[in-house]
């Protein structure tokens, strides 16, 4: 676009919106832009990219995070303990369809970052997206009928009521799997895949265990597996996704 003097802007009474003149309908070559692309996907997927962490198998997500502080309007400094948080990208990475800027505003925890939080808006935004088929994508589960063994079991989570789990079995057809619902009483390690926080630890230490965890959610992982048998007290460890 053509550079413009602008002496100032004024809230009331002004339109701020300023006309465009443009020297030329694109902004870079189509070889440029390529570049660029495979720039900002690598730096969700690839191996050291700043925002690797918003790399999930459903939507392939393509962007740049960004950080600053911001200015104190009393002291006219910048506060290093406020920080704008941003995200700027779009998706699917392969195909653009949408593309999004999230910004976070000084965030209560400081060790949180771009990618942890604006990026997770973004990444929430696109699977909910594909989740309902928005992306050229099919929703349905009917799609991913197997041939030989019928459709594909749907799991919903160990602590979904009845309501949630005849829903599913009305849409798809097929009675979900439960995770977690396998639980056996004095055969070791309980299975807590899963189940939300607080009704693993209600499982884990009535089986007499003591429990730690990580993260945030359902529960992922845990350690030891399901079954091992462990001396009364010992620890099992769980990893909660995000």
């Amino acid at each position: 676009m053509r550079p413009r003097l602008i002496k100032g802007l004024r809230r009331e009474g002004v339109d701020s919106i300023i006309p465009i003149d443009y020297v030329r309908p694109r902004a870079c070559s189509e070889k440029t832009a390529a570049l660029m692309q495979q720039m900002l996907s690598l730096v969700v997927n690839g191996d050291h990219g700043t925002a690797r962490s918003l790399k999930n198998p459903y939507v392939k997500l393509a962007g740049k995070t960004g950080t600053c502080y911001i200015v104190d309007p009393k002291t006219r400094q910048y506060n290093t303990s406020l920080k704008r948080l941003a995200f700027c990208g779009y998706f699917p990475a392969d195909n653009p369809k949408y593309s999004c800027i999230v910004l976070t505003f000084h965030p209560r925890q400081e060790a949180f970052g771009a990618a942890t939080t604006s990026g997770v808006v973004l990444r929430e935004t696109a699977i909910g997206m594909y989740a309902r088929g928005m992306l050229d994508n099919s929703s349905d589960y009917h799609a991913d009928v197997d041939p030989d063994n019928g459709p594909t079991q749907p799991i919903i989570y160990a602590s979904a009521g009845p309501e949630l789990r005849n829903a599913v079995k009305s849409a798809t057809g097929v009675n979900p799997r439960q995770m977690g619902s396998d639980v056996k009483p004095d055969s070791g390690v309980p299975n807590v895949r899963g189940m939300g926080l607080r009704e693993a630890l209600n499982v884990i230490e009535g089986a007499r265990y003591e429990v730690t965890f990580s993260g945030s959610g359902h529960v992922k992982t845990q350690n030891p597996p399901a079954g091992t048998q462990l001396p009364e007290g010992s620890t099992v460890h769980l990893t909660l996704s995000e």
